[in-house]
C-alpha cells in the first residue's frame, strides 16, 4: 500500500500468483488516483487484475452477498 514500485509488484505477482494478492491503498497517506493508475498500468491480464483489486478480498472476507 502506497509503494507503487512495479518490480516489487511483479515479483510478488510471479511468486504468489493473482489468487493470493489483494491490492489496497492506505488513504489518506497514499493517493487513490496514483494507486488506480499504478494497478491499471501493470502488465497483467484483466482477469488477474480483477482478482487482485476485488475478487480476492470478496472471497477472503466472505462477501458473496455483494454483486
Amino acid at each position: 500500500s502506497g509503494l507503487f514500485f512495479e518490480p516489487a509488484f511483479l515479483c510478488t505477482y510471479l511468486v504468489l500468483g493473482a489468487d493470493n494478492i489483494a491490492f489496497a491503498i492506505d488513504y489518506p497517506f497514499a493517493d487513490n488516483k496514483q494507486a488506480a493508475q499504478f494497478i491499471k498500468r501493470m502488465p497483467i491480464c484483466d482477469g488477474d487484475r480483477e482478482k487482485i483489486c476485488y475478487l480476492n478480498a470478496k472471497r477472503l472476507f466472505k462477501l458473496n452477498h455483494l454483486a
